[in-house]
């Protein structure tokens, strides 16, 4: 009789892959383009990469290129913006479109190139946006 072994099985930790948005565009609006607008990423973001909840459309081909992601989003995603559309010189500005942008409500962080490169414009608005994740 050969001698029987047992088979063990380890839980790991939940692998989430974090997912990368690059916005390339000053603009502030949700149009099917040829860019990704702060807007759009940060939705994006709330929705776990679901276009169609996030935007009410699919992303065109240009603005998915703008997303790097292997899985569904997972923790600590980044939204960043393209070197190109800050390296110009002075400060460059995304003038909102009169309304706010969504708080992010879930982990994530925005990486932008400091102040003296990028603004956001709310138009004299003064508010502030809070977010908070579910218990």
């Amino acid at each position: 009789m050969k001698p029987t072994r047992r088979l063990n099985l380890t839980r790991l930790e939940d692998r989430r892959v974090p997912a990368n948005l690059f916005v390339n565009s000053l603009a502030d609006d949700t149009t099917a383009d040829n860019s990704l607008t702060l807007r759009e990423a940060m939705l994006l973001v709330n929705n776990a990469g679901n276009a169609g909840a996030a935007l009410g459309r699919a992303l065109t081909t240009q603005e998915a290129a703008q997303v790097q992601t292997i899985a569904p989003f997972g923790s600590n995603d980044a939204i960043g913006f393209e070197p190109a559309m800050t390296g110009g010189a002075g400060q460059q500005v995304i003038t909102l479109d009169g309304t706010q942008l969504p708080p992010v409500m879930r982990d994530a962080r925005i990486e932008g190139p400091g102040a003296n490169r990028l603004a956001v414009d709310a138009a004299g608005r003064v508010g502030c946006s809070t977010s908070s994740r579910p218990p």
